[in-house]
């Protein structure tokens, strides 16, 4: 008879082990985690200030979080295996098509009822407002029917800002989980371009909520090139 061993699940050995580590060097105060479903599909969506916001993020959440992430860290020799191993989703923000084709993989992860992280600026805030948001996420939540968890992340700036090589331990971050938004009705409605708008629009402000940041009409990408 063929012994068969049990599959190897990356992500959580990877959490088990470091995740008490880094739960001491970077402590993070957590409001409203029981927004969070304990199964079931989830898209959740937080604002983006640093390198650590999706880390911290999937140490904070007990269920396996996958993130849509930028094709430089799958490049990266630092960071590339990592999210290899893991299996998360790389995305090429410059190609309509790769992103189409990263949310078709995220679509698979929610029909599989998990949890999909993507962060709606879709890079990180470098001068400290919260930028418009792209419609990612509420595509996600029309087409498969399924909640937003906006989140709310503060200080993560302070634990690892964009460009700094190394992160600084020991400084407290914060990190609200708001009540889960579903689409309503009027937005079931509206022609599929509106309604992305629509519950986008809804979800940028509940993240605007939570973190406390100023709301720019600008995207982040644009920002940071200016």
């Amino acid at each position: 008879m063929e012994l068969r061993l049990p599959a190897v699940n990356a992500y959580s050995v990877a959490k088990r082990l470091l995740g008490p580590p880094l739960g001491v060097c970077f402590p993070v105060r957590v409001e409203g985690l029981a927004h969070v479903p304990t199964y079931g599909p989830v898209v959740l969506a937080p604002n983006h200030r640093s390198i650590a916001d999706s880390i911290l993020l999937a140490n904070v959440v007990s269920r396996q979080v996958t993130f849509v992430a930028k094709i430089e860290h799958f490049d990266d020799w630092r960071s590339g295996w990592a999210m290899r191993l893991t299996n998360q989703i790389p995305v090429r923000r410059d190609s309509a098509m790769a992103a189409g084709r990263a949310l078709a993989a995220a679509g698979r992860v929610l029909a599989d009822g998990g949890v999909i992280g993507i962060f709606p600026e879709g890079t990180r805030s470098r001068d400290g407002l919260l930028h418009a948001g792209n419609d990612g996420p509420a595509w996600l939540a029309l087409r498969h029917h399924v909640p937003i968890v906006p989140v709310g992340l503060i200080g993560t700036e302070a634990v690892h800002a964009p460009g700094e090589l190394l992160p600084h331990p020991f400084r407290a971050a914060r990190m609200r989980f708001g009540s889960p938004i579903v689409a309503t009705a009027l937005e079931r409605r509206a022609d599929e371009h509106r309604a992305r708008q629509m519950l986008t629009e809804r979800v940028m402000a509940a993240i605007a909520d939570l973190c406390g940041q100023e709301r720019a009409d600008a995207p982040a990408a644009l920002a940071t090139a200016s």
